[in-house]
Formats: C-alpha cells, structure tokens, sequence
C-alpha cells in the first residue's frame, strides 16, 4: 500500500468537490492584426527590457506599499467553502506577474487607439 503525501490528500479532496462542467474556452485567435502585432512585440521587448512596470495593476512598489510579493493566498474549496492556503513562490510567480502586466499594459494600449 502506498501512503500518500499531504499533497496528494488535498488534491485528491479539492478534486472530489469540483462538481461544476468545464466551462468553454474562446478561441485564442489574436486580437491584432499583422501591423498590431509587429507593434505589440516591438512594444513588449522595449518595456521588458526597461524593466519598467505600468501603474494602476497593483505590482509597483508603490501600490504594494513597499511590501514584498504575495506567497500566499487562501481559495475556497468545496461546499463548505473551505479556506486552502496556496504558496505562490516569489521567485516563480513575481517575474510571471509582472511580464503579465506588462503584456496586457501594451495590449490595452494598443487596442484603445
């Protein structure tokens, strides 16, 4: 018999609560044109390598209030809606962050003009 690792137990229990149908997927056509998207990479790469990060998404020093990266965070699992604590390690989750934010930054402000 094999003993299961905490992990697994939670998965496993996360798992039988979901009784929901997988929602539908839109497509993942691309919201630019040829033009839009040579803009939305050039625009990319020039933000990534500046390092800057936009305001108004909760990522600059500032709006983070000079605390460091969230690791954690509860979710509510289940029909009791239990709380889980997830790890969010900071060195996986807050360079993923930010070139999030700088992606939709750019996207956003190509796509309102």
């Amino acid at each position: 018999m094999k003993l299961l690792a905490w992990s697994d137990l939670l998965l496993q229990g996360i798992d039988a609560n979901i009784w929901h149908e997988a929602i539908p997927v839109l497509s993942g056509s691309c919201p630019f044109d040829q033009e839009g998207l040579i803009l939305f990479e050039s625009g990319l790469n020039l933000l990534k390598e500046s390092s800057d990060l936009p305001a108004g998404y909760g990522v600059t020093l500032d709006e983070l209030d000079g605390k460091e990266f969230d690791e954690e965070e509860e979710i509510q699992v289940g029909l009791n809606r239990n709380g889980h604590l997830m790890a969010l390690p900071h060195q996986i989750w807050k360079p993923r962050t930010e070139l999030w934010v700088q992606g939709l930054f750019v996207m956003t402000s190509i796509l309102s003009n």
